[in-house]
């Protein structure tokens, strides 16, 4: 199965060089959320909820500290989440790997999961979420969204 997975600049290091390892999933509006890798069938970063580049206002800075427990600085931003697309081959048979639909809605509120569905956009019959780590050695292509270019140089497969 082909999936994308949309990440910003600042992180292409790290997932160059450990692989894609981390993601919230937010089953509640309280507590910790389980981690695991997230995924779309969609090749378009549109539609998904992810963040452009932004300087958070400071009521907004406010309840990100709530939420997460950490004293964020003043400035806090969010990076450009649509600038970097990566293309993955998973096994549908791979038992780590759940189509969103189904598994959300074995495991979260209705109204916690129509709050994320309208936060996220209306593409999140798409998505997917991997409980694993994707090594760099199983990508496919690392696109950078805003040229159409390789974002990064992939070893060849042998």
């Amino acid at each position: 199965m082909i999936l994308y997975h949309f990440t910003a600049r600042e992180y292409l290091p790290s997932i160059l060089e450990e692989g894609l390892t981390k993601g919230e999933v937010p089953t509640s509006a309280y507590g910790p959320a389980p981690n695991a890798v997230w995924f779309t069938s969609d090749g378009s970063p549109q539609g998904h909820g992810l963040s452009d580049e932004k300087i958070l206002s400071p009521e907004e800075v406010q309840v990100m500290r709530r939420m997460h427990g950490v004293d964020y600085p003043d400035d806090l931003m969010f990076p450009n989440k649509k600038a970097i697309r990566i293309k993955v081959k998973l096994p549908s048979s791979d038992r780590r790997l759940f189509h969103w639909p189904a598994w959300s809605r074995k495991r979260m509120s209705r109204q916690w999961l129509d709050a994320l569905h309208k936060a996220g956009g209306p593409r999140w019959r798409t998505w997917y979420i991997y409980f694993g780590v994707v090594p760099p050695s199983d990508f496919l292509e690392v696109l950078d969204m805003t040229t159409g270019e390789p974002a990064a140089v992939l070893a060849e497969a042998d």
